[in-house]
């Protein structure tokens, strides 16, 4: 399945409520409608959230060593 780019930026737009209130309820008639373009929200929802735990896995990890240094 090829995802546009427009439509990527357009999903992450949506996702951090950068949309003004036209476009914001113009996207959500799409995702009713459109159900690739509604996998496809799902799917970069999915992987932004894979991100932000790996990334706060990685943060524990980093305090973890930080903390074994400093106080061995």
């Amino acid at each position: 399945m090829k995802t546009s780019l427009n439509n990527v930026y357009l999903l992450d737009a949506y996702s951090h409520n950068e949309l003004d209130t036209e476009a914001r309820l113009l996207l959500d008639a799409r995702l009713i409608i459109d159900s690739a373009l509604k996998d496809d929200f799902f799917w970069q929802e999915k992987t932004y959230k894979l991100i932000k735990k790996y990334g706060q896995q990685e943060l524990r990890k980093q305090l973890k060593n930080g903390r074994a240094r400093f106080f061995s």
